[in-house]
């Protein structure tokens, strides 16, 4: 037998003798305890109940965007679900196994996401800070170590990480540190590439300067979401306009609309979802459907008020009719149609709706 064949029946007598009950146990606590740090996870204190809420996620988006949502504006569009789940399925399919496969004991575990809650208070109130963080590396006790922004992107092909995504990640690890004063945990982003999920990692050690700088943009947000006037717009991209679920609202559209307070739907918009119709009408008892909307939606305008389209000629109020135009175009009038005239109806305002 040559010296090779001699090798290789010992390893797989060794991988033998490895495959048994006892092996099969240990294994088994081990991956247990794993999982269940993975899939747990909250650091609060107990009075974040008062005051306005500020998202790490959110705080340097465009203010007007965010008074939208938080004034509980129709969004305009449909949501990115897919781009939402690719995201997803990055972090728990390979971020996460990933990290794993770099912890060589059970000293340190993954943990899939660390919900936090942490109160903010000035002179001014109370603003609290929540948010929920992407996969971390934490100790035996669940106190993270690392904190992770993971970012898809196409290419991840970047010198640096992108201001706004580190100042998220400072979001974090200050309130850790505030929770938690014997927690010093430090950040890395990290992005892949949703094509061929190449990834490039960039630390993020704890800087007290941005921290201050998160608590000063929270109690700004506070202030903008506890008024009834509308900021203005003011994103730092301009990518950010293209993707607003309430560019049409804002004016950064062709439609002949900007600066509208955040209720009511917009006349002739149809990219309205049936889900944000239904809920906007069950927040606002004050808002009514257009006619646009209460014919795509009929089901729901049975059970609201639809403001009419108007008739410049004969002044007939129009609040359904048959769907025999183009989208996007004005209906005519049937009665001065029946007399031989071809009138376009007018569209109710928004001040109407």
């Amino acid at each position: 037998m040559n010296d090779g064949l001699a090798n290789a029946e010992h390893e797989t007598a060794e991988l033998i003798d490895e495959i048994n009950e006892t092996a099969f146990e240990r294994w088994y606590e081990r991956r247990r305890r794993r999982l269940r740090i993975r899939d747990r996870g909250s650091l609060s204190r107990e009075d974040t109940d008062a005051g306005a809420t500020a998202w790490p996620s959110a705080l340097w988006k465009c203010t007007r965007r965010r008074y939208y949502d938080e004034h509980d504006a129709p969004k305009e569009g449909r949501l990115p679900r897919g781009r939402f789940w690719v995201g997803r399925q990055v972090e728990t399919e390979l971020v996460i196994p990933f990290l794993d496969s770099r912890l060589e004991d059970d000293s340190h575990y993954v943990q899939g996401s660390v919900w936090v809650e942490i109160p903010l208070e000035d002179e001014g109130g109370t603003v609290t800070l929540r948010g929920c963080t992407d996969p971390c590396i934490v100790d035996a006790n669940g106190n993270p170590l690392l904190v992770t922004e993971v970012k898809t992107c196409d290419p991840p092909h970047r010198d640096a990480p992108a201001d706004h995504h580190i100042r998220q990640l400072q979001a974090y690890l200050g309130a850790f540190r505030e929770l938690d004063q014997t927690s010093e945990p430090t950040g890395v982003v990290l992005y892949v590439d949703r094509r061929d999920f190449t990834l490039r990692s960039f630390e993020v050690p704890f800087d007290p300067t941005i921290w201050k700088e998160v608590r000063c943009q929270a109690r700004e947000h506070r202030d903008i979401v506890g008024s009834d006037q509308l900021p203005p717009a003011n994103p730092e991209y301009d990518w950010e306009c293209d993707v607003c679920p309430y560019r049409h609202r804002c004016g950064e559209s062709t439609m002949p609309f900007a600066d509208r307070p955040e209720k009511g739907f917009l006349p002739l918009l149809e990219t309205y979802t049936r889900s944000a119709v239904r809920e906007h009408l069950a927040a606002h008892s004050t808002v009514d459907l257009t006619p646009t909307l209460a014919d795509r939606f009929p089901e729901l305008a049975e059970h609201a008020t639809v403001v009419p389209w108007t008739c410049g000629r004969c002044a007939a109020a129009i609040s359904s009719f048959d769907r025999t135009y183009h989208p996007g175009d004005r209906p005519l009038c049937p009665h001065c149609a029946e007399a031989g005239s071809i009138v376009e109806l007018t569209p109710p305002t928004l001040d109407e709706n």
